[in-house]
């Protein structure tokens, strides 16, 4: 199993779509965000100053595994920095290690695998 790490899945342009997708307004916003992230001496877990809407946000993410399924979650978030602090926005994907999803319904995420930090 080829074991990635957060800034190789943040690269890949669908991921990219779907964040803003569900997260972003425009395309600038989500190009910024991954930006940053991308510039980040961390590999697994990241959290950057964000702006959505000409607020100022956090955009965190995560990449967790399960080495025993072969398989990847992309946890990503975005919360409102000076506002309520309440989370504005998620981004969950299970994929495995050629970059695929998984296809099959999963109702809790969570409970789907033994997640840990990738």
């Amino acid at each position: 199993m080829k074991i990635l790490n957060l800034k190789e899945v943040l690269s890949r342009g669908d991921i990219q779509e779907n964040i803003k997708g569900n997260m972003f307004k425009t395309d600038e916003e989500v190009r910024l965000a991954i930006e940053e992230t991308l510039k980040s001496d961390k590999n697994n877990v990241i959290s950057v100053e964000a702006i959505r809407e000409e607020k100022p946000m956090s955009f965190e993410n995560t990449l967790h595994i399960d080495k025993e399924k072969q398989i990847y979650l992309l946890e990503s978030r975005l919360f409102d920095d000076k506002g309520d602090g309440q989370m504005k926005g998620a981004y969950l994907e299970v994929f495995n290690s050629d970059g695929e999803r998984v296809k099959e319904y999963i109702d809790d995420v969570w409970e789907y695998a033994n997640w840990e930090v990738a």
